[in-house]
């Protein structure tokens, strides 16, 4: 999947934020037609946070994570850490991690 997004095409980038934790989902609105299907909470706002920081630093085809999601994949990835930033409606600075090649197994 990482090497994957070098394929995407002439012109077209996509860059993946992801943190992991709980979240809630389900569908949001009023009756009619103004329901859709959404998921919030912090978590979440983290992923965009994440994906939108790559954008202000003109980083295309990029995938970054959060600490936690990190920790919960090092026995699948091996992980680059990308340094602490600075994110809107955060106290602290985030650390960022940029996934890499899947580990081999050797069982």
């Amino acid at each position: 999947m990482i090497n994957s997004l070098s394929k995407i095409g002439e012109g077209m980038y996509c860059n993946v934020g992801i943190s992991s934790g709980e979240c809630f989902a389900g569908v949001v609105g009023t009756s009619g037609s103004r329901k859709e299907f959404s998921v919030l909470g912090d978590i979440v706002n983290l992923a965009a946070r994440i994906m939108g920081k790559m954008k202000t630093d003109h980083l295309k085809n990029a995938i970054y994570c959060d600490q936690n999601t990190r920790m919960l994949a090092a026995r699948e990835f091996d992980f680059n850490y990308t340094g602490h930033y600075e994110l809107k409606g955060k106290s602290i600075k985030i650390p960022f991690f940029e996934p890499k090649e899947k580990l081999s197994r050797t069982s």
